[in-house]
């Protein structure tokens, strides 16, 4: 009998660790996504070479993210550097009951690319 009620009890863990690894796999893959996202929202920056809120809704269409401009946001001259976050969210699976945020701070040079 006992070795039923350690078998179950061990399922149960196991099934807490699958669960725990997924939800590491996941934002792993969310962090790496936005990294790779934050690249493509550079280029499109410093091509661009200016940032106004029509800009901010395209990026925010397009890539599914939540863009940010932290600093020299209204600064339009080439060669400033403007820092910004993008941020999605996540719904964890047993990490926490809470929606998670997960950001990424990246910096752009405006007029980088002609």
């Amino acid at each position: 009998m006992s070795s039923k009620i350690g078998t179950i009890l061990s399922l149960i863990f196991a099934a807490m660790m699958v669960a725990l690894s997924m939800d590491i796999m996941s934002i792993q893959y969310l962090y790496s996504n936005l990294d790779a996202k934050s690249s493509s929202i550079s280029y499109e920056i410093a091509k661009r070479g200016m940032i106004d809120d029509t800009f901010i809704y395209y990026l925010n269409n397009k890539y599914k993210v939540i863009f940010t401009c932290e600093d020299n946001c209204g600064v339009n001259s080439p060669g400033t550097s403007v820092a910004y976050k993008i941020e999605t969210t996540y719904k964890p699976i047993i990490i926490s009951k809470k929606e998670m945020t997960l950001a990424v701070h990246r910096y752009a040079v405006l007029s980088f690319y002609d």
